[in-house]
């Protein structure tokens, strides 16, 4: 039985609370929970805003202080792009030219333009590249990368001065091994790399917080949803192990696909959904633990879930789920809602051991 709406905030504010191999170190009398800020599920919007339909997901990406989505139409592999607006409604779509995909695609915002990679039109092993230019609102024609993937389209975000490239492949013994390449600020790209003793089931998902890339994904062929980190200045492919995100009940690492990341305001934020649901579950990181996740009420989505930081907190794109309300068909509509982040801690805490 899904949880209702009160439990689900108890559950956020227990999370809220919740501090574990982490402490403040303070130079004052201020107790911890002083400085503490309390995330809950109450920050979540329910007024869901539509932002048209599409076959497949919706991506949703911020450069500067405007947010931006694309996505194919619901009936053609044609994509589009739009700009969220000062109250949280969506422009008119615009057709990215002569740009189509069979899978959503991947964005990052880098050097002041917007970046995207997707798959082909027909082939999804193809990963093609184009860039934004906000001033002009203009795209540049498709370029074909010397890259290949598998599962989808390769994560992107921008860090250490580079457009990092994460994607996944398939090797001839059955596993899916990842790989990292990186873009410079002149549009040059390094070739392809393995990410040593990673695999996984998913699309990855990255997110710079606290001068860190974090990168999560499904490991392997399991269940289990993991994490890993790569520090400023290092080599494009050194990543620290994988390790389980404990945040399910009793400290149990969480499992699911689909997962995004986006850092607002001193956390570290976590969407995904579990298998066989389409119900969206959060977690937050202060730098040290993950608070327990909850799920968000009425937030369901059969595509995978996109989220992205925004000038007031978070956005989440979402949409086709199975509507009863339309005769027990496909609802192709998405949906976006938001996240007012609240005042990021006035310290940052210390973490005492490993995570």
């Amino acid at each position: 039985m899904k949880p209702s709406l009160r439990s689900t905030l108890i559950a956020s504010f227990v999370a809220s609370i919740f501090v574990s191999a982490c402490v403040d170190l303070p130079d004052d009398e201020d107790s911890l929970g002083d400085t503490e800020s309390e995330l809950s599920a109450w920050n979540w919007s329910t007024n869901y805003i539509q932002a048209g339909s599409s076959e497949h997901p919706a991506q949703v990406a911020t450069l500067g202080t405007t947010t931006y989505l694309v996505k194919t139409e619901w009936d053609s592999t044609n994509m589009y792009w739009q700009k969220r607006k000062a109250d949280g409604t969506w422009t008119t779509k615009a057709r990215i030219p002569k740009q189509r995909t069979m899978d959503r695609p991947s964005l990052a915002a880098f050097n002041g333009y917007l970046y995207m990679v997707h798959v082909g039109e027909s082939d999804g092993s193809r990963v093609w590249f184009s860039r934004f230019d906000p001033a002009t609102e203009t795209w540049t024609p498709n370029i074909l990368l010397p890259f290949t993937t598998d599962g989808g389209p390769p994560a992107l975000a921008a860090f250490d001065n580079r457009l990092f490239m994460v994607g996944i492949d398939y090797a001839d013994d059955g596993t899916y091994p990842m790989w990292v390449a990186t873009m410079n600020s002149s549009e040059t790209w390094t070739d392809a790399t393995g990410i040593r003793r990673q695999w996984s089931a998913s699309r990855p998902s990255l997110a710079v917080f606290r001068n860190t890339l974090y990168m999560a994904h499904r490991n392997g062929a399991t269940g289990e949803i993991v994490l890993s980190t790569h520090g400023a200045g290092a080599a494009a492919n050194t990543w620290t192990t994988a390790s389980y995100i404990r945040a399910g009940a009793s400290g149990a690492a969480i499992q699911g696909n689909d997962v995004s990341l986006a850092a607002v305001n001193g956390y570290l934020h976590l969407v995904h959904r579990r298998f066989d649901t389409e119900y969206t579950w959060w977690t937050y990181f202060d730098g040290c633990t993950w608070a327990p996740e909850v799920m968000i009420d009425t937030l369901r989505s059969g595509h995978p879930l996109s989220l992205t930081a925004s000038s007031e907190g978070l956005v989440l794109a979402r949409g086709k789920y199975w509507e009863a309300d339309l005769g027990l068909s496909w609802s192709y509509t998405n949906w976006t809602n938001t996240y007012t982040a609240p005042p990021a801690p006035e310290r940052i805490p210390q973490c005492l051991g490993t995570i």
